[in-house]
């Protein structure tokens, strides 16, 4: 055991002695992938984790749809020490956030201030839950829904969802609702009512059209892996944010996106397809005067790649030959380096010679 404690939000290390961390040893790490989203190296899973005295550990981590907040795994809360410890690091860390790896929910009774929690299928005892009353956003499977109070979902602000059920959900009754997250949605047509401000549909065979969508307030859209969806009619001025990955049957797609006139961040991502996805133009970009970024790895088949220039921010995975402009003359915000064989994303703008940096790491 080691005789101090790193603190995270103060950056310093903590005397053995000071009762914040208990009987903890807190350490971090995370896990590194190529993002090309993100144009570049992204630390996808950054967290730190508590050890106790007999090698028990408290894993945390940051929930990106709970608004980054950050979170701690609970599980095997039958045990009463590792519950106890469990329980003494949300205690003392400012825990907001609770992923519950257990199917009982008798352990809840610890955590009455949580503001989000995430559970598993085939959760039982929701008498505990059902007292949370700070509660504001809740991950869980479909069939867990008609356990919750209904005072409770009239009042979170984020849902997330994942359909193990046919069931037919009325997104209405969610009255406060603002940040929407579906998995796996059965049905061909998706009708939401609500104002939101973000919303993403992941991983569903069914969905063939999006045309009965409230976008009035909408932020943030993200469409992922709908094989079949064919139309999508969002026209909005609200929309800052749109991401759409491996939708390899969307109609007229350049015509959806020039309406969208506040478009600041739009990503084209196709990770599963066994063929390229193709853009005719991106003429399109010329009609979006507040787009500032833009990812892709689709082909773009006319190869103008001129009305990018006018971006602060683009990131082009696939690059071939009859496009006009090279990579390293297009606008990036951020881009990979190489050095002693491992690869970084940093801030060009921080680099001396920027895009003349051998280091760099050019997509063509």
């Amino acid at each position: 055991m080691v005789e101090y404690y790193y603190d995270p939000t103060t950056g310093r290390f903590i005397s053995i002695n000071d009762t914040k961390y208990l009987d903890f040893e807190v350490v971090f790490g995370f896990g590194g992938v190529i993002d090309i989203v993100n144009g570049g190296y992204k630390d996808w899973e950054y967290y730190f984790i508590g050890f106790n005295r007999r090698g028990r550990f408290v894993r945390e981590f940051h929930d990106e749809f709970f608004d980054n907040s950050r979170t701690i795994e609970v599980y095997n809360s039958y045990d009463p020490y590792i519950l106890s410890q469990t329980v003494k690091y949300y205690l003392n860390n400012g825990i907001e956030s609770i992923k519950c790896c257990d199917l009982e929910l008798d352990c809840l009774q610890f955590f009455k201030d949580v503001k989000y929690i995430s559970l598993c299928q085939g959760c039982v005892n929701f008498e505990e839950f059902n007292k949370l009353t700070q509660l504001n956003g809740i991950s869980l499977s479909a069939s867990s829904l008609k356990y919750i109070d209904k005072k409770i979902l009239e009042r979170i602000s984020y849902l997330q969802i994942w359909y193990d059920k046919k069931l037919n959900i009325k997104f209405e009754e969610f009255k406060s609702l603002k940040h929407l997250k579906i998995h796996y949605y059965p049905y061909e047509d998706l009708k939401i009512d609500n104002e939101l401000i973000s919303l993403e549909i992941h991983y569903s065979a069914k969905i063939t059209e999006l045309q009965h969508i409230n976008t009035n307030k909408l932020k943030k859209l993200k469409l992922d892996y709908l094989k079949n969806l064919q139309r999508v009619e969002v026209y909005s001025s609200s929309i800052i944010s749109f991401c759409i990955k491996d939708c390899k049957k969307i109609i007229g797609l350049e015509k959806v996106l020039s309406k969208l006139p506040n478009l600041e961040d739009l990503t084209l991502i196709s990770e599963s397809s066994d063929r390229y996805l193709l853009l005719q133009s991106v003429a399109f970009i010329n009609n979006l005067c507040k787009l500032e970024k833009f990812s892709t790895n689709y082909r773009i088949y006319d190869g103008d790649l001129r009305p990018l220039l006018k971006l602060t921010d683009v990131n082009i995975t696939e690059f071939y030959r009859n496009y006009n402009v090279k990579d390293k003359y297009l606008p990036h915000k951020y881009v990979l380096i190489e050095e002693n064989g491992c690869l970084s994303r940093v801030e060009l703008g921080s680099l001396p010679r920027q895009n003349e940096d051998a280091r760099i790491v050019w997509m063509d």
